[in-house]
């Protein structure tokens, strides 16, 4: 303005750098220059920073009365609101927010973890277009226009509030879309887009328009969003099976009712004991005493077999295809009910007894339902593959000195090492049954009974080479693969109890669900602070740059989160501490910025506290370490309150 053209333009932007450097000087020298300490680059940096500041200073040092901080002296008259504002940036000493880095905090994923806030799905969407938002409607009381991009996919309406596609601000499922209306106003056509209550965007209404001339009275484009997104909706319902999710829900209330669960371990208890009588009693061979136990034992398995099909269906429909596939017992219920199908199949004919005989096999389904048994199991077959390992060099040391044997008793005693095989077999009865065959090949050969040194050798090294030493190898791989998977089994065990206790914690606000997300994508400060501000920005639906309780609640159900975030007004209570840390009710961004990094604080000391209390921390060195964080994140916040 007029203040600002008596100083000319070439003084605002002199002060405008002093201000961006000494803001980021003060910033980078607190945060990141700690971090390259000793870094010549660094130095270097730092050193022509500090010429360059000096320099500025210099030059408006000399204008009359003028502090590069202090702004002019007492005694001038004149203070352009433009050097106002400066100064008091300065003694504030807020920072800058860059909105283009913004938008990229909160997106990276660590390994598995999903980004919390994503981009718009443009390669995969059908429709999108740069529009304007309005925040209350068209014609509504204080509302805004903002610029927004949308998309349409085959599932989903997504609006970029802003007009930035790598922040997608609202996901709105289809199926969660009420209606959309094109409206025409004097000037230009809006469209009103509709959603249901309860649903991921809390029934909130968005009405969008055209930018700049395409916005004007003859436009159609609205109309044919209107009609691309009501067909996209329609195909979507007409796929949709609503009846699926409710007996989806009861088939898996039923198969892990614990009631049920017994019941069904009771039946094959029960059909194992009908197998083992089978066998034993023999009814259904010819001039059977027992023959009339044949009919009830047929009728028992057939029954039992009945209900296993009955229950294996429950699970197919209680369990997504990818969940039922990747379960190891599940396809062995399978395995074990199609065996049973084809025993009933062919009975009496041929091939009929070797599928009554797999019928066993059956009783292996108890371990599926008994925790212990299934860890055991599980333990076994984790062990398998090295357990081969090491057999198969035993094997290779016992071929070898099979072969020797051959050549050294071949002929002496061709039953026993005659051949290969002869010698391979001779040698595996030594190691199952330690039984030599003195009676062909002694160590004492009668009558003198002196020593024959070649057997004695032979024997000496077949029994401390396999016998005492890779024997012992192979069972020594077996358990320790064994506690290995074991201790492994246990710390999912434990991980699954102490996730359990930080849900059934007290809680410190509705965030707990965010939190940890949170801790997984970011890895400096300076990302967590860019997160933070995309956070804001993506919660700040009308961008006034505060949040109220209902933004807050809104906005955190629309993040990428499993459960849903749903936060009440005590959580709200909680975090703001009763409203002390609010502006007339609403939370402004550095309020915001603070309450983020005090909750993450908080679930990071009792996550610390609930670990030092199970058994994996239960090592003295894990347990001093976790100890010593505990107190120095305890001691930080002791002195941040000070």
């Amino acid at each position: 303005g007029a203040d600002s053209a008596r100083m000319g333009w070439g003084e605002v932007k002199k002060i405008l750098n002093v201000a961006v450097m000494l803001a980021t000087e003060r910033r980078e020298d607190g945060d990141v220059q700690s971090l390259h300490e000793g870094s010549d680059a660094a130095v270097t940096q730092r050193r022509k920073r500090t010429s360059i500041n000096t320099s500025f200073k210099a030059q408006l040092t000399r204008k009359e009365g003028y502090s590069p901080v202090r702004g002019l002296s007492d005694a001038s008259r004149q203070r352009p609101p433009l050097m106002v504002a400066i100064e008091e940036k300065l003694e504030s000493i807020l920072g800058f927010v860059d909105m283009n880095a913004m938008h990229s905090g909160f997106s990276e994923g660590g390994g598995y973890s999903l980004p919390i806030i994503e981009g718009l799905p443009l390669r995969a969407s059908v429709m999108r277009e740069k529009v304007l938002l309005y925040t209350s409607g068209y014609e509504g009381e204080g509302t805004k226009r903002l610029k927004a991009y949308i998309c349409l996919t085959k599932r989903n309406f997504c609006v970029a509030r802003g007009g930035d596609e790598r922040t997608m601000t609202d996901l709105i499922p289809l199926l969660e879309v009420d209606n959309v209306t094109v409206t025409q106003h004097q000037d230009r056509q809006t469209m009103e887009v509709f959603t249901v209550k309860g649903g991921v965007v809390s029934g909130r209404c968005y009405t969008f328009a055209m930018i700049g001339p395409e916005g004007t009275h003859g436009d159609q484009r609205m109309a044919a969003w209107q009609k691309e997104i009501l067909a996209a909706r329609t195909v979507l319902r007409s796929r949709e099976l609503k009846w699926l999710p409710r007996v989806r829900q009861a088939a898996f209330d039923t198969v892990t009712n614990k009631r049920v669960q017994f019941f069904v371990s009771s039946l094959i208890v029960l059909n194992f004991v009908i197998v083992v009588a089978d066998a034993e009693y023999r009814p259904n061979e010819p001039n059977s005493e027992k023959a009339w136990l044949g009919p009830i034992f047929d009728l028992l398995d057939l029954a039992v077999t009945m209900v296993f099909i009955f229950e294996l269906m429950l699970n197919m429909v209680a369990y997504k295809y990818k969940a039922f596939v990747s379960d190891f017992w599940k396809l062995f219920d399978v395995m074990a009910v199609t065996l049973s199908l084809l025993a009933i199949a062919f009975r009496g004919g041929p091939g009929g007894n070797i599928f009554r005989s797999i019928r066993c096999i059956r009783v292996l389904r108890i371990m599926g339902r008994l925790r212990s048994l299934r860890r055991i199991m599980k333990s076994l077959i984790t062990s398998i593959i090295p357990v081969l390992n090491a057999f198969f060099i035993a094997m290779i040391v016992t071929a070898i000195l099979a072969v020797m044997g051959v050549d050294m008793f071949g002929d002496v005693s061709h039953k026993h090492f005659g051949t290969f095989v002869h010698a391979f077999f001779s040698l595996f009865k030594v190691m199952a049954f330690q039984v030599w065959p003195d009676d062909y090949i002694p160590v004492l050969v009668p009558p003198s009974y002196y020593v024959d040194g070649s057997v004695l050798l032979y024997t000496v090294v077949v029994v401390i080479a396999v016998v005492w030493t890779l024997l012992n190898v192979v069972v020594a791989v077996l358990l320790d693969n064994y506690v290995q998977a074991a201790l492994k089994d246990e710390r999912k065990d434990t991980l699954k109890v102490l996730h359990q206790r930080q849900a059934d914690a007290l809680r410190t606000g509705g965030l707990n669900t965010l939190l940890p997300r949170m801790i997984h994508l970011f890895d400096t400060n300076v990302q967590l602070d860019l997160g933070i501000v995309r956070l804001f920005f993506f919660l700040d639906f009308d961008q006034t740059g505060k949040l109220s309780f209902t933004e807050m609640q809104e906005g955190l159900r629309k993040l990428r989160s499993d459960p849903m975030i749903e936060i009440s007004r005590q959580d709200f209570d909680d975090i703001t501490e009763g409203g002390r840390l609010t502006e007339g009710g609403e939370v402004t961004l550095q309020t915001f910025h603070d309450i983020v990094r005090r909750q993450l604080k908080i679930y990071v000391q009792r996550h610390l506290t609930d670990v030092l209390k199970m058994e994996v921390a239960k090592d003295r060195e894990t347990h001093i370490v976790l100890h010593a964080i505990r107190f120095m994140i305890l001691h930080m916040a002791d002195e941040k309150e000070t």
